[in-house]
């Protein structure tokens, strides 16, 4: 895999793609919640994301055939 993704993503072993995204309280991460949920409709993706009032994590799992790199650039532009 590339590593040309935004420096906010982990490419953990056994876990995958792993990205914190900081927020400003529960209220922007239900927002960009929802920006993920479209994004990962559209790839077919189901991520496992936790919210707190400080934090969104985003898990992709291990990436086998490139599918969750390209959702990850999708949500590098999507969440900045």
């Amino acid at each position: 895999m590339e590593n040309d993704l935004d420096v906010s993503w982990s490419d953990i072993d056994g876990v995958g793609l792993v990205r914190v995204e900081p927020i400003f309280g529960f209220h922007e991460g239900v927002e960009k919640l929802v920006l993920i949920a479209a994004a990962a409709e559209e790839f077919g993706i189901e991520p496992e994301v936790t919210l707190n009032s400080e934090e969104l994590t985003i898990t992709l799992g291990e990436d086998t055939d490139g599918r969750y790199h390209k959702f990850a650039h999708k949500l590098d532009i999507l969440l900045g």
